[in-house]
């Protein structure tokens, strides 16, 4: 995996956990002398928080969670978003879970 893309990776964990928070991010990025970065971070990490959003309403309801489910998501952000790993998926995997239970998309 290049440099690029681990920090991307880890810039998604520390941006979004259940969902994104700038504050967070930006004070992950000036740890790291990186402060500089922040709008083009922030751009590429919302991108793929925006594909995963349009990913589950695109679903038929209800959303039923399964591996098969989260491969097929991981495989739409992922091909978008080519930097994300799959280690890198588990803030968007955390963020999906948490916008379907919020905007009703998951199956009772």
């Amino acid at each position: 995996m290049a440099a690029k893309e681990y920090r991307l990776s880890g810039d998604l964990a520390t941006y979004v956990r259940t969902f994104p928070v700038v504050d967070r991010l930006r004070e992950h990025l000036t740890s790291q002398n990186r402060s500089r970065e922040l709008i083009s971070v922030q751009a590429k990490l919302d991108l793929a928080v925006t594909d995963t959003a349009d990913f589950l309403y695109a679903q038929p309801a209800p959303i039923r969670w399964d591996a098969e489910f989260e491969k097929k998501l991981f495989l739409y952000v992922s091909q978008r978003n080519p930097w994300l790993t799959h280690d890198g998926f588990t803030p968007l995997k955390s963020y999906a879970g948490w916008l379907s239970w919020r905007e009703g998309l998951n199956a009772s």
